[in-house]
């Protein structure tokens, strides 16, 4: 899938976002839970590890009270509003304006996968994260959960080597290296080797 308006495909729907290593989907979330101030549909994109939501899911607690936590941090002069904050983040996932981007999901142990697509089976939009031969798996196990909806697959695309020195190229101008390397791509993989 390729878009300038995939907030648009993706808002109140569900699904995965596959990818090998190094394919961008990290990146590709981020970026999504970024335009929240841009997208102006009153939709929110919200980006959460899974294995940071995991000590929730063993509390019995949604993912309301993680993105709460997550947003006052350790902001003492804020505590008092917690419970109108929760309020609001809840009231956003009842109107199914709230989308939830799981990212990460491959590094739980299985029991642990479980446990959160259990607890996430619940959420009204959602989008994991996940290697290309775990979609089949946290589909079955959603639906299993009562999740009540098919699953959008969304695959990302490996990258050719001449995208890859492209993106290798932007990253050197960004940081101001003057003088790059020509072939900037092979010049990184040539330090990661010798490292």
């Amino acid at each position: 899938l390729e878009s300038n308006n995939l907030l648009n495909h993706i808002a109140g729907r569900s699904g995965t976002i596959t990818g090998s290593r190094g394919s961008g989907r990290t990146t590709l979330m981020m970026a999504l839970a970024a335009n929240n101030s841009q997208n102006g549909s009153g939709n929110v994109y919200y980006y959460v590890p899974a294995p940071d939501y995991l000590p929730y899911a063993q509390q019995g607690l949604r993912h309301e009270h993680l993105i709460v936590d997550q947003l006052l941090r350790d902001d003492v002069t804020q505590k008092d509003s917690r419970a109108s904050l929760l309020a609001q983040v809840e009231d956003l996932e009842r109107n199914g304006r709230l989308t939830l981007l799981v990212d990460n999901f491959e590094y739980l142990t299985d029991a642990s996968q479980q446990l959160v697509l259990w607890q996430l089976s619940k959420t009204k939009s959602i989008y994991f994260s996940a290697l290309p031969w775990m979609t089949p798996k946290i589909d079955a196990s959603m639906q299993k959960y009562g999740f009540p909806r098919d699953l959008l697959k969304i695959e990302l695309a490996d990258l050719d080597f001449p995208r890859i020195n492209e993106m290798c190229n932007t990253a050197y101008q960004l940081m101001g290296v003057e003088n790059p390397p020509q072939n900037t791509a092979a010049y990184i993989r040539s330090q990661l080797g010798k490292s």
